[in-house]
């Protein structure tokens, strides 16, 4: 099982990591993620990864979130050193959610990289997957992506 102290550190890792330079509230953000997770209660992660691939969807929804009642409209530059990596918040949800109908370990994958700020180490680990296998699929899903938001 993963300490409290352990999950209040790696999501403030995480909200920090989505929102630099973002007048936002970070704490606000912790305590969305973790009222976000509390709703799945009597769920046990299994491992910190488990627990991660939660946290990186709740991530991902509270940022959408917080789009749609706003308006304004947010760009996110997607963790890779390829070029064309920012996409409008709004329409990366939305890819993302065709994506995932389309390949769902694709979809879990953006999610862990950008919205968990994983490394391609830890969202293979997470994925059962070789870091060389989650650099291929993160490009094909960066593919499937500029496509549909394009």
């Amino acid at each position: 099982m993963i300490g409290h102290t352990e999950l209040n550190e790696e999501l403030l890792r995480i909200a920090n990591n989505e929102l630099r330079g973002d007048a936002f509230s970070v704490t606000g953000q912790l305590h969305r993620a973790f009222v976000r997770l509390a709703e799945h209660s009597g769920v046990v992660w299994q491992n910190r990864m488990a627990f991660f691939l939660a946290a990186a969807s709740a991530m991902r929804q509270i940022l959408a979130d917080r789009q749609r009642k706003t308006g304004a409209n947010t760009f996110v530059t997607l963790a890779d050193d390829l070029p064309g990596n920012t996409f409008a918040l709004v329409a990366l949800n939305s890819a993302l959610d065709q994506l995932a109908k389309h390949d769902e370990q694709q979809a879990r994958l953006v999610e862990l990289r950008y919205f968990g700020g994983l490394s391609f180490e830890e969202t293979a680990e997470a994925l059962g997957l070789t870091p060389e296998a989650a650099k291929k699929v993160w490009i094909s899903a960066r593919v499937f992506l500029k496509r549909t938001t394009a």
